[in-house]
């Protein structure tokens, strides 16, 4: 049996904070790509989907750091650590994970590209949960799970494991070639290795659903 960095019964700080930290980097190394693709038209992907959202500080295991201030968020940036964190930025951070998906898969539907399905395939039918913000004043995600994280309900370690399941099921159906979806089999996009560089390479942690499937790689180190 593969060993399994995340499931719903255990959830151990370190590993769920390093799987926070693999996601946006993979998430950045995805918009950077698309910004270089001569089959991709606009060059703002990283600027649009992860500069003008991603707001805070996530440390992993490996002394690795990715940082980013949006200066309209200043009151809510976060910082995440294996050492430690709290539930407001938890929440900011699951927040700004929805804002990013669904912007960067909006965006991809718009460009002129061969797929025009890649919210509906990557987003909408994947982010089955809700995140209200700590402000109370917007809620993204679909809600399908009928589950909401929202200020001082965030400590069910079962449903924090399905939105990071999700997040990293975003990143697979993002780049994979699904024939019909997925950048890797976009006939307008040049590169074929997005899900090869940005899932396989770079997500190498495994996690379980509540229902016993299985997301990420065996880790490297």
């Amino acid at each position: 049996m593969e060993n399994i960095d995340l499931k719903p019964t255990g959830l151990v700080a370190s590993d769920f904070v390093d799987c926070i930290y693999l996601w946006w980097a993979a998430f950045k190394g995805i918009c950077a790509k698309l910004d270089d693709d001569t089959g991709v038209t606009a060059t703002t992907y990283e600027a649009l989907c992860y500069t003008a959202i991603f707001n805070g500080c996530i440390e992993d295991t490996r002394g690795g750091q990715l940082i980013n201030a949006v200066s309209t968020k200043a009151a809510r940036f976060y910082h995440i650590t294996p050492r430690g964190y709290d539930d407001p930025a938890i929440l900011e951070c699951f927040y700004d994970m929805l804002d990013a998906m669904e912007t960067l898969s909006e965006k991809l539907d718009l460009e002129g590209l061969t797929f025009t399905n890649y919210e509906a395939i990557a987003y909408t039918a994947i982010c089955t949960q809700k995140v209200m913000n700590q402000t109370g004043e917007s809620t993204l995600g679909n809600g399908s799970a009928a589950f909401t994280f929202r200020p001082g309900g965030i400590c069910a370690e079962a449903q924090i494991v399905e939105f990071m399941y999700n997040a990293f099921e975003f990143i697979h159906l993002l780049t994979s070639n699904e024939t019909t979806s997925g950048l890797d089999g976009d006939g307008t996009v040049t590169d074929t290795d997005y899900e090869e560089l940005w899932y396989t390479d770079a997500l190498d942690r495994v996690i379980m659903n509540s229902v016993g499937s299985t997301i990420g790689n065996a880790r490297t180190f």
